[in-house]
C-alpha cells in the first residue's frame, strides 16, 4: 500500500516485497519457491508491483511443490532489459492476456510513457517475460 501511489520505486524495494511474499506463501502452503537475481542495479527504478505481479502469476499457475523465479537485468546505452523466468513450467498453456499482464502494461506506460516493450510466453521449461525500458 505504501508504494501504490508512486510511479517508480527502487528495484530493491520491489524485490524485498517479492521475497516477503514468497516467504509467506512457502510457509502457508508448505512449498519451496525462491527468487534469484543477477546484475540488478541498485539505482534502478521501476513501477511498483511489476515483478511482484509476475511472482504472483507464477505461484497461481504452478502445480509444483517447489520452483524458482529468476530476474536478470541487462544494461546497454539504449535500454535496460529485464528477463524474468518462472521455472518449472509443466504442460501449461495460456490464451490471451490476464489481469496481471494488463496491470504490468499499464504501470509500465505510467512510468515510461511510450518507452517500453513487453514480451511474455513459454520458453524451454520456463515462462519468460522480457521487459525493455528504452532510455
Amino acid at each position: 500500500m505504501q508504494v501504490s501511489d508512486k510511479d517508480l520505486i527502487p528495484i530493491n524495494e520491489e524485490l524485498d516485497m517479492c521475497r516477503v511474499h514468497l516467504e509467506m506463501f512457502n510457509a502457508k502452503q508448505s512449498k519451496e519457491f525462491i527468487l534469484e537475481t543477477k546484475n540488478i542495479g541498485p539505482e534502478t527504478k521501476i513501477p511498483p508491483m511489476v515483478f511482484h505481479t509476475l511472482v504472483e502469476n507464477g505461484l497461481t499457475h504452478s502445480v509444483e511443490e517447489k520452483g524458482r523465479f529468476e530476474l536478470e537485468q541487462i544494461e546497454s546505452k539504449r535500454e535496460t532489459e529485464f528477463i524474468f523466468k518462472t521455472e518449472p513450467l509443466k504442460g501449461q498453456t495460456f490464451d490471451g492476456e490476464g489481469l496481471g499482464m494488463a496491470y504490468i502494461k499499464s504501470r509500465l506506460e505510467q512510468g515510461f510513457p511510450g518507452k517500453w516493450l513487453l514480451k511474455s510466453g513459454p520458453k524451454e521449461n520456463a515462462w519468460q517475460t522480457n521487459i525493455k525500458i528504452i532510455k
